[in-house]
């Protein structure tokens, strides 16, 4: 459990992720009729849902490239240290053989 949330906050989901309900709540909160003397967004539905939709889109590209970053950080390092295993058995096995 521990894990998982130290990851989340390496990552800073935990603050990228209320934005995701945020956006999609405004979707959803502007079809309904609003109250009297309720303010409305200039430009209408259509507006507001540009805005949303743009917002949801910069949320989720945001949280990819968090994760690409960690999962590309943990592959570079895993190859990195199969390169270097590699080299020094292949030296080794040199030495062995003169």
């Amino acid at each position: 459990m521990r894990e998982g949330q130290q990851l989340q906050r390496s990552l800073g989901l935990a603050d990228v992720a209320p934005f995701l309900f945020l956006f999609a709540s405004a979707i959803r909160l502007y079809v309904e009729p609003s109250g009297p003397g309720a303010l409305r967004i200039p430009g209408g539905r259509y507006t507001i849902g540009a805005a949303a939709v743009i917002g949801l889109l910069t949320t989720l590209s945001a949280i990819v490239l968090a994760v690409a970053k960690v999962v590309g950080m943990t592959v570079f390092m895993v190859v990195s240290g199969v390169v270097v295993y590699v080299i020094a058995l292949r030296s080794g096995a040199r030495r062995t053989h003169e």
